[in-house]
């Protein structure tokens, strides 16, 4: 019974999902056929149009359409048409994780709609800015333009933007942990959406922080209070994407609580939604958190495929985050699986992502799958030598033996014994070395959470380190064989 409602609600949804996505397709079919006969101005106007259609579905045929969008109003000189095309584009480049990019066609876009008074275009640009530097991690430059929004906001009486812009302070005060302003925004712009005649979308977008901001205070309750609520709105207006949004979420929160049978419930329905609406990022994230999902419940086979789809998602969308975030969770996927090689590749890949940036966490947890490595060798070379001492012993009962039978034999035995105590303590002594030495290795990582030295700085130091281990090893090798060369030597005499 419960399989069969998962069903219908699963056939629901897809059915739900189904509508938007032809139109989308029937739009774009359309406009790529208007093109021919349209004049430059129009030209310009639908290639802006088929770069946002294509944001989720092809990332390269939307910085294709946007790039012939610029193009064309470059070469028309439409101020306008450019405008909107660096929004397109900039637009784009956020959703790919491409800030750098994103970020310089906000500021071209902004300049054109200051220069011809574009009030409305200005307050996107302004939110736009603001949420890349809060990505950025520039938080005083994101307030400062969400603060400039605001003013503008107030100034032409545009609800619609105040209540984008508390929202998006809101957010970024959850972003530094400041929890009671955030609040203070993001009911601001509850309270603004009063005056508007369709505030369902701006109403979901507050939701979705709120249910974000209780999740982090740990108010489970009010945070599914508020994906509920998203989730009811989604359903009544057809808003796909918030209630894929809302779904994942809900899986999301559920997952935290360690309520798999629930989160994997929600997470298929946010995927199915998603891959159903050709949301690559979306659906990256979804098989991203279902390999969470899998990781925790020691699934090891489905964690990795999940993975891998989410790689492959990832790519598609050329999603640079979440690549990112992926290579993350490979790196736990393989240290838990016991490859600790592929566990340093992958956290190496994670680090490049960084652009070079010396990353001190990532850094210290490569520094500890390489000790635990390297310390997981030493061990074992420690478990074989001692398996051999225990032989050792076995024989020197036969040795006792044989002196009971023969007194000519008691004062070798005698000798072999002495030799033996002295060759345990000899060993004792090399495991408290090894142990100096794995406390000396401990005491450089730490020197190394707090240098914050450059990445290759880092792993020279890392390479430095393993080195000295191996050496150490050998040594400790060479004179593990010399000495039990020399007890062979004793026996024999």
């Amino acid at each position: 019974m419960r399989n069969l409602r998962c069903y219908i609600l699963l056939s629901l949804l897809l059915l739900l999902s189904t509508t938007p996505l032809h139109a989308r397709q029937s739009e774009a079919d359309s406009l790529l056929a208007a093109l021919p006969a349209s004049s430059p101005q129009e030209q310009a106007t639908i290639y802006t149009r088929l770069c946002r259609l294509y944001w989720q579905r092809d990332g390269n045929l939307a910085e294709q359409y946007g790039n012939e969008a610029l193009k064309i109003a470059t070469d028309i000189q439409d101020q306008k048409a450019i405008m909107y095309a660096h929004r397109a584009i900039g637009g784009l480049y956020f959703y790919q994780g491409q800030l750098d990019k994103s970020l310089w066609h906000n500021n071209l876009g902004l300049a054109i709609a200051i220069a011809e008074d574009e009030q409305a275009m200005q307050g996107s640009f302004l939110n736009n800015l603001g949420i890349i530097f809060r990505d950025m991690g520039d938080y005083k430059r994101s307030m400062d333009v969400h603060q400039k929004s605001i003013l503008l906001a107030k100034q032409t009486n545009n609800k619609g933007l105040l209540v984008v812009s508390s929202n998006n302070v809101g957010r970024l005060f959850i972003e530094l942990k400041d929890y009671e302003l955030a609040a203070r925004y993001l009911h601001d712009g509850m309270q603004h959406l009063s005056d508007m005649e369709d505030p369902t979308s701006l109403r979901m977008a507050l939701n979705s922080n709120l249910a974000r901001m209780h999740s982090q205070l740990g108010n489970i309750d009010s945070a599914r209070y508020y994906l509920d609520a998203t989730r009811s709105l989604a359903l009544d207006s057809k808003n796909i994407n918030r209630l894929a949004e809302a779904y994942q979420g809900l899986g999301i929160l559920s997952l935290g609580s360690a309520n798999y049978d629930s989160a994997r419930q929600y997470l298929y329905q946010s995927l199915a939604l998603n891959r159903k609406f050709e949301d690559s990022r979306a659906e990256s994230e979804d098989y991203y958190h279902l390999a969470r999902l899998a990781l925790d419940q020691g699934y090891y086979d489905s964690a990795f495929r999940f993975l891998e789809m989410s790689q492959a998602a990832a790519e598609r969308s050329r999603a640079a985050g979440l690549i990112k975030q992926n290579y993350e969770l490979y790196s736990r996927y393989f240290k838990e699986v016991g490859n600790a090689e592929k566990a340093i590749a992958a956290l190496e890949q994670y680090i490049m992502l960084e652009d070079s940036l010396f990353n001190e966490q990532l850094a210290h947890d490569l520094t500890a799958i390489r000790m635990e490595e390297v310390e997981a060798r030493s061990q074992e070379a420690i478990r074989s030598k001692e398996q051999e001492l225990d032989k050792e012993r076995s024989l020197n009962l036969f040795l006792v033996v044989i002196i009971i039978l023969s007194l000519g034999l008691i004062i070798a035995v005698i000798i072999s014994y002495i030799q033996k105590r002295r060759d345990h303590k000899r060993l004792r002594y090399q495991n408290q070395e090894i142990t100096r030495q794995n406390e000396k290795i401990a005491r450089q990582k730490e020197n190394l959470e707090r240098s914050n030295r450059q990445l290759t700085e880092a792993r020279k130091t890392i390479i430095s380190q393993n080195e000295k281990l191996v050496h150490h090893n050998e040594i400790l090798e060479e004179r593990v064989q010399e000495r039990t060369r020399e007890l062979e030597i004793a026996n024999r005499e």
